[in-house]
């Protein structure tokens, strides 16, 4: 059973917006069909259906307790998808291209188990559904520790900017 492919479907009450999100942020073409729409996700296939009183159940949907614990304590929120294999640059782009967009961060750029063979980079962001993707790298030769350190610090000079 090698090589077969995984789905999944969600709901959606506004999918231009939701294809519109996942061109921007992911450079992924949705197929539109009807009142649905389709892509691939780094190796798996997310469809979209749209219904229109559709919003995501307050349980799934984490609380302001809840973020300030995922932002503060590397909280993972246990409802999301996501994908692990990515490189340390696109990780990077993503999410530029998230905080270019004022898109919702649940959790920042974040490195754990630093300097050690299971070190990785993560982060956690919302689409327009409320539907939380995670982003992870994981690798112990990241490129570049100056990199990582130039990058984290224009994130942070970027979000002194925005909040003023």
């Amino acid at each position: 059973m090698t090589n077969k492919r995984f789905h999944l479907a969600l709901n959606t009450n506004q999918l231009s917006k939701t294809a519109q999100f996942y061109k921007t942020i992911f450079d992924i073409e949705m197929k539109t069909v009807d009142n649905h729409a389709y892509f691939d996700f780094f190796g798996t296939i997310i469809a979209f259906y749209e219904q229109v009183h559709f919003e995501v159940a307050n349980n799934l949907r984490l609380t302001d307790k809840e973020i300030i614990k995922a932002q503060t304590e590397n909280f993972i929120p246990v409802f999301h998808f996501g994908t692990f294999e990515l490189e340390l640059d696109e990780l990077l782009n993503i999410m530029n291209r998230v905080r270019n967009l004022n898109s919702k961060v649940i959790i920042g750029e974040t490195i754990c188990n630093k300097g050690t063979e299971e070190e990785q980079m993560f982060a956690f962001i919302e689409d327009p559904n409320g539907y939380i993707i995670e982003l992870r790298t994981i690798t112990n030769n990241f490129s570049s520790v100056k990199k990582i350190t130039d990058y984290m610090q224009q994130r942070d000079d970027f979000i002194k900017e925005t909040l003023n």
